[in-house]
């Protein structure tokens, strides 16, 4: 588990001193962690204090996959506050003992973003940019899978050049958008289909090469004290390799398993040359439904259009990629394609 902090109103002795105390409570959370979470579990802190917080408050949210935990306390210690915050989130793991049936890796869900909204919402209020930053990355952050494979069709379609836009661009760029634009955002649409849609726009203005100021100018960084700290070390794990199988596009399709006993990097071009024959809507249903677990009524909410539109644009997506994966034939239809571009992929060979 990693734990992230962001302290405002307090000095660098009490900082190092709270942490040392959070230590126990840590360790208490971390064995009644499930043993079968499969994805990344990180526990993000906020502290405030003065201002117009006379107490000192604190807010905490433990990513888990599938699901997330918030607590909120506060208190004229600071120990005290901890140690409601330590004791909320105990009792929620305890509550949450079927979380060993979740599958592995399960990506986030509208739960999580619906949970950490109330927290995002008083950070706003506080101006308190530090802590919207980092309760709200590991919520953009379960998107970067999509944005990566949009980035590579956009590379191969020639309207991107290579490597000159990173998916770490492209959702530091929405984090900044849903900061300015936080307080006008639309309240009748869930939180997870706002950034979805800034996301789109975000990665629309890079393909048409709009210029963008980095994050550091456009975030308010907590200045007013100079012992106020926060962590960022989000950017940094943005390159994570990722992989999402032809099976999950396709369940039941006979003889896919070949396709995915390619070698890494032919699988990864396969997938982003048959991702590429259908439209963005086409994809981003599929993906959002096959991958990252969306019913298609909340993909709907993302794309602004009835879910009948949905429904058959997942259908006809798959019937594409069903046409693209015939066998050997379709393998070495991919090949040849490749070929004509200057590449082709090796194939791993078969156990």
């Amino acid at each position: 588990m990693r734990t992230g902090w962001t302290c405002r109103g307090c000095d660098r002795a009490d900082e190092d001193r709270l942490r040392s105390l959070w230590q126990t409570r840590e360790d208490e959370l971390q064995a009644r962690l499930p043993h079968r979470s499969g994805g990344r579990i990180e526990l993000q802190l906020a502290l405030e204090h003065g201002g117009d917080c006379s107490e000192w408050d604190v807010r905490a949210a433990l990513f888990l996959p599938g699901r997330t935990c918030v607590a909120q306390a506060a208190s004229e210690s600071p120990e005290a506050a901890l140690d409601q915050i330590g004791g909320e989130l105990v009792r929620a793991l305890e509550a949450h003992n079927g979380l060993d049936g979740q599958p592995a890796g399960s990506p986030l869900t509208r739960q999580t973003f619906q949970a950490v909204s109330p927290l995002l919402e008083r950070f706003a209020e506080t101006a308190n940019g530090g802590a919207f930053l980092a309760f709200l990355r590991p919520l953009v952050k379960s998107l970067e899978g999509y944005v990566r494979r949009e980035l590579r069709i956009l590379i191969r379609d020639r309207a991107l050049p290579a490597a000159q836009v990173t998916a770490a661009d492209v959702l530091d760029e929405a984090l900044v958008r849903c900061w300015e634009r936080f307080d006008r955002r639309p309240r009748d649409l869930p939180l997870d289909a706002w950034l979805v849609r800034l996301i789109e726009e975000s990665l629309n203005e890079f393909a048409r090469g709009a210029a963008h100021e980095s994050i550091e100018r456009r975030m308010p960084l907590p200045t007013e004290e100079p012992h106020s700290s926060w962590d960022d070390t989000w950017v940094a794990r943005a390159g994570e390799p990722e992989s999402i199988g032809f099976a999950e596009l396709l369940p039941g399709r006979p003889g896919i398993d070949v396709w995915d006993r390619l070698d890494a990097d032919s699988h990864q071009a396969a997938l982003t040359e048959m991702l590429a024959q259908l439209s963005r809507p086409q994809r981003q249903a599929l993906i959002f439904h096959a991958v990252e677990g969306y019913d298609p009524a909340e993909i709907a909410d993302f794309q602004d259009r009835p879910v009948e539109e949905v429904l058959a644009d997942i259908a006809t997506a798959r019937q594409i990629l069903w046409h693209q994966t015939e066998g050997e034939d379709g393998i070495s239809d991919i090949e040849q394609r490749f070929a004509r571009a200057g590449g082709r992929p090796a194939r791993r060979r078969r156990k």
